[in-house]
């Protein structure tokens, strides 16, 4: 009885949206019913609209229609137009073409979907119009021209849409707890095995979070993860993001949940996930308030005392107390239990962020390297530059609660080269634990830039509610003057992981020595630069037998050159005996993996010096942060040259 009821419904809605007469033959192939079925149903209409000034005719080889004035065909409708789940009703008509124009990313067709739906194209046109009123805010667009209509935007623009309409056409409940994969809406755009998977999903991430969550804040994680995963079902995967590196660093305390997630989906779903769609769902998770943390019951003590005896050396190397951030020590225990699981059975994960990482966190980078050897000795393991950079992120952050830094941007739209430039010079400027980066005038107009403690541009810039530092291309004296009294006025008692920016080389040259130095010298690969310089060592019997392997083992595991064409290998401090750093640079560049290299500092610094580490590696970064520095050495043919520029730099 009640498929008879919505069976008259639709046919009585069809026969409103017809423009001419609609044969018997259409009905009865639509409902898949007999002649007999439809007139009776007719009949059966008729009665219903007796009253209301409305009939449905039917002229011989013509077909039916329904007569009557628009205005008392709407006003019947209307009452009778309660049910928004049947195939044929406005809603669900509309919630198809979204699903359609976004999910399935197809060109709708208003000829085909009229056919397929029994209405006209104008009623078709109307309910994309409705549609568009909907996502009116967004910055996806739907485009209508003769090859059909289609949904327009970024990969993030149009997942955006897809949940403010799925959010609209929700009903409205406030924060009361409902089962959200049953909404109609929900059914109608996902696929059931989604739906169930999204909820398995979200369900464990409530159960496991660190505090409790809001129910609003679940429902939209999980709608937003429901449309990203049928998006990515289609092909359709999320582009690289605009945004800067130190924003970026906050999501990455999720993106293990992330990785573990798409590791599920895959598993599950057969749907392989991209680098840019789970930096994505790292993000979604940070900002739906999802945070890593342990499971319930008492961590391995196992695993306990490794990551508090790492917890202290950064500390006493950094000489900053981590010791007592609980959200530090759980975040790495997450972390580290699963770390090692991947190393002893050769899986191997990635990093999105390694190079910006290393690029603007090198200092804390190369720490972290000499940290993880704790757990390279305890467990037997061999950490990659991925893993360490993973490490470097918590250690970054636990650094940053305890002295937030400054993000600051320099503008500079003229080109690649002229970036690097001024960026360099205002690194050596601006204290290693503060964000520095390079930004287009698109990133700055269209990112979020409220987190950014000041801007340096080399070109004018409108209606930015910053404080804003003009400089010139050649970054003057007075330019300098400029952000450092403004930088110092901003913070006058600011921590650094370089001590206040100690300038000279005070420290560094307490670990140079002659006999170490190797200038101008023709190596053809990387092996053999790094066998002479080994040498040196067990020939000083400054280092254990296991110095060499200590080496090349780091080689194996990540690139240690940069972009700048300075490469600095190093040793584990176990292997180590007397501190020294030998400087080598050769008279042509050679491969070293993937980097062009010309100069070489090998770092060799026993457990006795680990406070120093920090120290040293700073300077050795301000050094050669800077191109015309390395320049300069690289013309050094012996050691006497090679004293006086260093006399110069402490100048």
């Amino acid at each position: 009885m009640a498929e008879d009821n919505s069976r008259r419904k639709h046919i009585l809605r069809l026969l409103s949206d017809a423009q001419d007469y609609v044969t018997c033959a259409q009905l009865k192939r639509n409902f898949s019913v007999s002649d007999k079925t439809i007139y009776n149903d007719i009949s059966k209409l008729n009665d219903e609209l007796s009253g209301h000034g409305i009939q449905v005719i039917s002229v011989p080889r013509h077909g039916m229609k329904l007569e009557g004035s628009r205005k008392d065909i709407q006003s019947f409708l209307s009452s009778q137009d309660t049910d928004s789940s049947t195939m044929y009703s406005p809603i669900y008509r509309q919630i198809e073409i979204v699903r359609r124009l976004i999910v399935l990313d197809q060109t709708v067709n208003y000829e085909e979907m009229a056919d397929e739906y029994l209405v006209s194209a104008s009623s078709l046109r109307s309910d994309v119009e409705k549609i568009r009123r909907i996502l009116i805010k967004t910055d996806a667009k739907i485009i209508s021209n003769n090859t059909g209509t289609y949904i327009n935007g970024t990969e993030r623009q149009i997942q955006s849409a897809l949940k403010l309409y799925i959010m609209n056409m929700m009903p409205k409940r406030g924060n009361a707890l409902m089962s959200i994969e049953t909404e109609p809406v929900m059914k109608q755009i996902f696929e059931d095995s989604m739906l169930a998977f999204v909820s398995d999903i979200t369900d464990g991430l409530s159960r496991n979070n660190h505090k409790p969550l809001f129910t609003s804040y679940l429902n939209s994680l999980f709608i937003s993860l429901a449309c990203m995963f049928a998006r990515a079902s289609h092909g359709k995967h999320v582009e690289k993001d605009k945004e800067f590196v130190f924003q970026n660093m906050k999501y990455m305390e999720t993106y293990m949940i992330a990785l573990s997630i798409a590791d599920k989906i895959n598993k599950d779903m057969a749907l392989v996930l991209q680098e840019n769609d789970i930096e994505y769902i790292s993000e979604l998770l940070f900002v739906h308030g999802i945070e890593p943390t342990l499971k319930k019951h008492k961590p391995d003590e196992t695993f306990v005392n490794p990551v508090d005896s790492a917890i202290r050396e950064m500390s006493s190397i950094l000489q900053v107390d981590l010791t007592r951030d609980s959200k530090l020590k759980e975040s790495l225990l997450s972390h580290v239990v699963p770390m090692i699981y991947r190393l002893k059975n050769g899986f191997i994960i990635k990093n999105p962020l390694l190079d910006s990482i290393k690029k603007r966190y090198i200092v804390m980078f190369s720490l972290t390297w000499y940290v993880s050897s704790i757990f390279e000795q305890k467990f037997h393991v061999s950490l990659n530059d991925d893993e360490v950079s993973f490490l470097t992120i918590h250690f970054q952050v636990a650094f940053d609660r305890k002295y937030k830094p400054k993000n600051i941007l320099i503008v500079c739209p003229i080109g690649l080269s002229t970036s690097e430039l001024v960026f360099n010079k205002v690194r050596q400027i601006i204290p290693e634990k503060d964000n520095v980066e390079t930004a287009s005038l698109e990133q700055i107009y269209h990112n979020d830039i409220s987190d950014v403690s000041f801007i340096i541009s080399l070109t004018p810039l409108q209606n930015i509610d910053k404080k804003i530092i003009y400089v010139s291309l050649l970054l003057t004296q007075n330019d300098i003057s400029q952000i450092s009294s403004y930088y110092l006025d901003l913070n006058e008692k600011i921590n650094s992981l370089r001590d206040n920016k100690k300038t000279g080389i005070s420290m560094l040259s307490s670990y140079l020595d002659p006999a170490f130095n190797f200038f101008q010298c023709s190596c053809g690969d990387k092996d053999h630069v790094l066998d002479l310089m080994i040498s040196r060592y067990e020939q000083e019997k400054m280092v254990t037998d296991d110095f060499r392997q200590s080496i090349f083992s780091r080689e194996k595991m990540g690139v240690t050159s940069i972009s700048t064409g300075v490469a600095m290998p190093h040793a584990a401090m176990g292997t180590v005996k007397k501190s020294r750093i030998s400087i080598l640079t050769l008279q042509n560049p050679i491969d070293w993996e993937g980097n062009m290299v010309q100069l070489v500092v090998l770092l060799a610094v026993s457990e006795e010096d680990a406070n120093q580490i920090k120290e040293v590696v700073s300077e050795l970064c301000e050094i050669f942060e800077s191109k015309e520095m390395i320049e300069r050495v690289l013309r050094v043919k012996n050691n006497q040259e090679f004293g006086i520029l260093l006399q110069d730099w402490n100048k």
